[in-house]
């Protein structure tokens, strides 16, 4: 519904814009109670695609630049499981020098925004060493979440897509390695430094129009890193837990 001729003295065109204002905020195809773009943790509760848990009403909103978080995400609520039971089974699925860890950084994930400063998680490890079989297992069966891209093949604006996509989720990259574009490991370290902070990062570029622009990326998110090359820059690794397998 739009207005599409204005009557002698403006009074119609006037009253279509505001006829329109208000069906646009009084619609009744606009979800219920708030909204947000991003899954996880707020104000309390707990959201994502398909429900919330909490005490608010949340309705999940695909972002514009969507990544597909619904397919990653099983929040599958399984009845008299035994949890203790399972979470000592994860800890003796590798060694236990690294599964703790990782899995005692997935506990506090859960509640980024409370923190001011998180840290990376970074696994490395040779090929074949098995640290993507290990994260494919554990994290999706104790987060729900397998939020993931590789690094070989992304782009900055994926990237900034899903640094942007959760807030307590975390989010993995994957080949971390010598064979990434420069432009890309560029953005990435920088992403990764703000990420500790939950800073937006920013850089420039063109927007759609050609022109010279600066876009700044949401960073407040667990991030997960894997890969085979070690982490040499200091200001990354002092803002990174590292597992070496």
């Amino acid at each position: 519904l739009t207005p599409r001729c204005q009557p002698p003295g403006g009074r119609g065109g006037q009253d279509h814009n505001k006829l329109l204002s208000l069906l646009q905020h009084e619609t009744f195809s606009l979800p219920t109670g708030r909204m947000t773009d991003k899954v996880g943790f707020h104000d309390g509760d707990f959201v994502w695609p398909e429900g919330h848990y909490g005490v608010h009403d949340w309705t999940y909103v695909p972002p514009v630049a969507d990544i597909g978080v619904s397919s990653s995400l099983d929040m599958t609520r399984y009845e008299g499981i035994d949890a203790r039971g399972m979470i000592f089974r994860m800890c003796d699925y590798y060694d236990r020098s690294i599964t703790t860890p990782f899995l005692a950084w997935l506990a506090a994930s859960f509640l980024r925004p409370l923190f001011k400063q998180f840290p990376v998680l970074y696994i490395s490890g040779t090929s074949g060493s098995g640290k993507t079989t290990l994260i494919e297992h554990l994290l999706p069966q104790f987060t729900g979440s397998l939020i993931e891209t590789n690094l070989t093949n992304t782009t900055p604006h994926a990237l900034a897509a899903f640094f942007g996509s959760s807030t307590s989720f975390p989010v993995w990259f994957d080949e971390y390695r010598p064979g990434m574009r420069p432009d890309i490991k560029l953005l990435f370290d920088q992403m990764l430094r703000d990420s500790y902070n939950g800073k937006r990062s920013s850089k420039g570029g063109q927007d759609r129009s050609n022109l010279s622009a600066v876009t700044s990326f949401d960073t407040a998110v667990p991030v997960l890193v894997s890969g085979e090359d070690s982490m040499v820059e200091t200001s990354v690794v002092d803002r990174t837990v590292l597992l070496r397998l």
